[in-house]
This record gives C-alpha cells, sequence and structure tokens, in this order.
C-alpha cells in the first residue's frame, strides 16, 4: 500500500468526487414523483418554523406608498442590532437571532412595465467575544460591519461543494471555511481583536455536479466552534441541532423573490453557554435602503446603515450602536 493511501481522511478534495452529498436527506419518493420534469424539488422539509422573522428586517413597505424621502428618513423603523436580536414563538420561548439575511421589496401592481419599487435588505451576523471588554469590542467591530464585504471581518462565501453537510461542525477538515477555533481579526485601526464566528454558510449545487436533487442546498449551520463547544449535532433530516436531547437552535428559510433566512439559539440555552464559557455575544446588522428604478437605478438616493449590540449571560441587551448615512446624491432633499 502506497504511503499517500494512509492519509488520515482530510476532506472532500482527497476524493476528486463530488457528484452527491450522502448526507442531504432525500426527497420523499411520492413527492419526487408528484414532480414535473422541469420541477425543482427540494430535500428539506422547508424549515418550518413558528418563530416569526424580525419586523424591522422584514417592513410593510407599501405603506410608503412609494414615498422614496420618507422611506430614507423613517430612521425608527431600521432593523438595528437591538431590534432584532432577541425574538419569540408561539408559545412564547424567546430565540436569538445569530445570522439571517433578509430583503423585502415592495409589492406593485403593473401592467407589464417596470414600476420603481421600494427595497431593502439586511444581513445580520454575530461573533462571540470576551466579556471582559464588550463596549471597547462593539465599537471597534462596527467601524468593521460598516465596510461591508471589504472587511475583514464578515465572511461571505463558506462552503460550497467543498464539504458534506453531515460533515460540518464534528469532522475535523483542513477546509477553509470551518471555524473551529477562534481568529484575530485585524482592524483597519492597526489593533487586532479574537473573536468566534457562529455560524457557516453551507452550499451544495444541485441539477449539475449532483443530479440526485433538483435544486441548489443552502443553509447556515453553527460554526465547527459552537457546535464542539456546545455539544451541538445536527439531527440528519432538518435545519435544526440539538444538545442533550432538545431542539437548541434551527434554521428558518422562506423561498421567493424576498428570500429570508435566519440561524436561530433557544434563549436559555444560549445564555447559560455565554455564563459557562465566559463570553458575550455581539450581534451586528447592515443593509440598504433603496428604490428599484431598472436602470436608473444607480442614480437614486440610498441609505446605507450598519449596527451592532452585545447580548450577555442575563440575556441583556447593551451598548447599541449605529452607523447611518443617506445618500441624496445630486437630487438634494426630494422635496427640495
Amino acid at each position: 500500500m502506497l504511503d499517500e493511501e494512509l492519509r488520515p481522511y482530510d476532506g472532500l478534495y482527497q476524493i476528486g468526487d463530488r457528484e452527491i452529498d450522502p448526507s442531504l436527506p432525500p426527497v420523499p419518493f411520492s413527492h419526487a414523483m408528484s414532480l414535473s420534469d422541469t420541477a425543482a424539488g427540494t430535500t428539506f422539509p422547508s424549515f418550518e418554523s413558528d418563530v416569526p422573522f424580525p419586523s424591522y428586517a422584514t417592513p410593510d413597505l407599501v405603506a410608503y406608498h412609494g414615498d422614496l424621502e420618507v422611506f430614507l428618513r423613517d430612521k425608527r423603523s431600521l432593523p438595528l442590532a437591538e431590534r432584532v436580536i432577541r425574538l419569540a414563538d408561539s408559545t412564547g420561548n424567546g430565540w436569538i437571532l445569530l445570522d439571517g439575511r433578509f430583503r423585502k421589496t415592495e409589492v406593485t401592481e403593473t401592467d407589464g412595465e417596470d414600476e420603481p419599487q421600494l427595497m431593502q435588505w439586511c444581513h445580520s451576523s454575530s461573533w462571540l467575544v470576551s466579556e471582559r471588554s464588550p463596549q471597547t469590542t462593539a465599537s471597534e467591530l462596527l467601524h468593521e460591519v460598516s465596510q461591508g464585504n471589504w472587511s475583514n471581518l464578515i465572511e461571505t462565501h463558506g462552503h460550497v461543494g467543498c464539504c458534506y453537510l453531515g460533515e460540518l461542525g464534528w469532522r475535523s477538515l483542513q477546509c477553509y471555511f470551518r471555524r473551529p477555533h477562534g481568529r484575530e481579526v485585524a482592524l483597519r485601526s492597526g489593533k487586532e481583536i479574537a473573536v468566534f464566528d457562529t455560524a457557516e454558510d453551507y452550499t451544495w449545487e444541485g441539477g449539475g455536479f449532483d443530479c440526485s436533487i433538483g435544486d441548489t442546498v443552502s443553509l447556515t449551520a453553527p460554526s465547527a466552534f459552537l457546535q464542539h463547544s456546545g455539544a451541538l449535532r445536527w439531527n440528519g433530516s432538518s435545519g435544526v441541532w440539538v444538545s442533550n436531547g432538545q431542539t437548541v437552535m434551527t434554521f428558518v428559510a422562506t423561498p421567493g423573490w424576498n428570500n429570508s433566512v435566519m440561524l436561530l439559539a433557544r434563549q436559555d440555552w444560549l445564555c447559560e453557554y455565554l455564563k459557562v464559557h465566559e463570553l458575550v455575544l455581539v450581534v451586528a446588522t447592515r443593509g440598504e435602503r433603496q428604490r428599484l428604478a431598472g436602470y436608473d437605478t444607480y442614480r437614486q438616493p440610498y441609505m446605507e446603515f450598519a449596527s451592532v449590540a452585545t447580548l450577555n449571560s442575563k440575556a441583556e441587551i447593551s451598548f447599541p450602536m449605529d452607523d447611518i448615512t443617506t445618500h441624496w446624491g445630486d437630487v438634494g432633499e426630494l422635496s427640495a
């Protein structure tokens, strides 16, 4: 046997065959047979949950009646971190938002013509940090969050065809997008700060490399660090992770143009975790408000926003900070 054949399994790159992720739950046969030749199936039971999406992140844009200036001036309805951290299900149980992507577009009746539409998108991320200096940490991270995709802090890629879903968290793999430990983030201020990521994105492309599924499968999973330190285990059939036999984390998603997704942790479990590990959760949001107007979209005034807030082991929200900028362009105030 060759020496290279004795090496321990280190990841899919050693196999050279990524056609099928065997850990994805199969589509039920009866459902697969009912699909048309062009219909795309799903390998998950739709991630149903009775935890509603944050109302600030999915606002009723029709209420603005297409008035862009009113929309941009309404800062009281922005999805700032302190407003979206805590959620509750139908029974009153508390849930904490760890990660999310939200999009809401105004629905208008058209006669085949493109009409301007108001739109808000918002991304939420979170990190675990030492409880020793949460205020200073939150302040430093706000500047990084404001940089968006250019920041060293925010992960924008995730696992894409590099790991099986069933491997995430528990198996030690040499994957660049795996987060089993803390990392030192080089800030633009010149400082470095230690953070622990709470989430990892997973995508498996279907209909091409993997012909066993009709469409691409995506979800956000707890980071390898959180799975190890929190004794989490994927339930193997849906977007749920359990600890000691109880559901403590869940992934929720809605399809369609106004697609929104979020990764939630049960509040009582997370607070106990923070207490045991002497950590604080820093939650950040960033996004834009604008008007979609076809080729003229880039000429429209728009707003950029970023915010952070911390959550401690007592479920107390502290140190809310934000950075909000409205770009009026050459038009000045629209009412002028």
